[in-house]
């Protein structure tokens, strides 16, 4: 993902490194194998750079699959940089219209913040890499499979992670999941999984997809 936002990955590891608190507000780090992401200062136990992701905002590190650590509370640090302040406040609005069931409009972001519609789906995809709707998407389907693998039913799923209805929690869910979404609560049993590796500028990357799609990627080894 490209973000117009530089973050030099060798000055931000040496914040992390050093826990240098001037940086919170600067960027976020995620964790590939505990699935947290932290502000710089974090007083946690130091992972090791190759599991590292850095990230200008807390909303890019969720859009990731991340969540926010519960010792350093990152969300708190506040976001330094004017565009990516923006950028995150439209994330958080968009994350609130999902939690009350539907999904805003670009006019209506555009209302909510006083700026012309364009200029926030520009600052907000130069920041986060996808556009307001794109993003939307993205959290209810991350959403949809949280509350699946917790238990949920289907329905009680969907329409808690922001689907409208039973048709469009049961299509959308499956093709987002690349299979029907009772197959995935149930672990993907009887599902056919393709996978295979490849080369990319980041290392190598594990890619798997069923017949319906639902490509997923992780990344097995980063590039020194």
């Amino acid at each position: 993902m490209e973000y117009t936002i530089p973050l030099d990955p060798e000055a931000c590891w040496e914040a992390v490194a050093n826990r240098d608190r001037s940086q919170d507000g600067s960027f976020v780090y995620a964790v590939a194998t505990t699935g947290v992401y932290c502000r710089p200062s974090c007083k946690s136990r130091q992972p090791r750079r190759e599991n590292v992701a850095f990230f200008p905002v807390p909303a890019a590190a969720e859009q990731h699959g991340s969540r926010p650590c519960k010792r350093c509370h990152p969300r708190d640090a506040g976001v330094i940089d004017p565009q990516a302040q923006l950028a995150q406040q439209v994330a958080d609005f968009i994350a609130g219209h999902l939690d009350s069931g539907g999904e805003p409009t670009l006019a209506e972001l555009g209302a909510a913040f006083a700026y012309d519609p364009q200029h926030v789906q520009r600052t907000f995809r130069d920041v986060l890499g996808v556009t307001p709707k794109q993003y939307a998407e993205a959290l209810k389907v991350a959403r949809f499979k949280s509350s699946l693998r917790s238990g949920a039913t289907v329905l009680d799923a969907g329409l808690n992670a922001g689907f409208v209805s039973a048709s469009s929690t049961y299509e959308g869910g499956a093709r987002a999941l690349g299979m029907a979404p009772a197959a995935y609560k149930r672990g993907g049993a009887g599902v056919t999984i393709r996978s295979t590796t490849v080369a990319t500028p980041l290392g190598t990357m594990l890619v798997a997809a069923t017949e319906r799609g639902g490509v997923r990627g992780r990344a097995v080894r980063r590039r020194a």
